[in-house]
């Protein structure tokens, strides 16, 4: 920047008003450019009319090959577990019997029948929390698997067909109405069961 010397006050007015007039000057060709900039961004952009549609999860849980046969081993593996128990179960019910029977004909009850009892009761209690956590963590196992391979075939079948959006809301209440031609909880069925 060059340093000027005034010699008088009007020429330091003068020189500020030139300053101020090239400042205002450079912002309006700015704001020039940023409108024509704007304008031809709005000129291009279509008003292309996106593709929605919805799926109903519930229905493609209910419908899905893989879904059903994931069900399947669950009710399998509780059928499983649950004859498991019921051996233990019946065998704590005829202690349970033998305990109360001697109880009411107010006979002395032997030490040991009281213990196998006991340690049969927390076997069981042991057991049937081990078989609810087994229960539970094949669940989630399959039902991450379930929704990782849907969220994959469907974002394929949106890519596919050329949608814009596929919403599930699953009551989320992601959205309240829509209208019934949007969805295509059907197609994606078909689609998830042909691979």
């Amino acid at each position: 920047m060059k340093l000027v010397k005034f010699n008088s006050l009007d020429g330091m007015n003068r020189l500020n008003f030139t300053n101020v007039f090239r400042v205002v000057l450079r912002q309006k060709k700015c704001l020039a450019l940023l409108f024509l900039v704007i304008s031809l961004l709005l000129a291009s952009c279509e008003n292309k009319h996106l593709k929605t549609g919805y799926i109903d999860i519930n229905q493609i849980n209910k419908e899905f090959k893989l879904a059903i046969k994931y069900d399947n081993r669950i009710l399998n593996l509780e059928k499983e577990i649950t004859s498991r128990l019921i051996t233990n179960k019946s065998e704590l019910n005829i202690l349970d019997k033998k305990i109360k029977l001697l109880g009411v004909n107010k006979k002395e009850l032997p030490q040991e029948l009281l213990q196998k009892f006991y340690k049969l009761q927390k076997e069981y209690s042991f057991q049937e929390d081990k078989a609810r956590i087994q229960i539970q963590d094949s669940i989630k196992f399959y039902r991450e698997k379930l929704n990782k391979k849907i969220n994959m075939h469907v974002f394929n079948y949106a890519q596919k067909n050329n949608f814009d959006y596929v919403y599930s809301p699953a009551g989320t209440g992601t959205f309240m109405y829509a209208d019934s031609s949007l969805n295509i909880t059907k197609k994606v069925i078909y689609y998830l069961n042909s691979r």
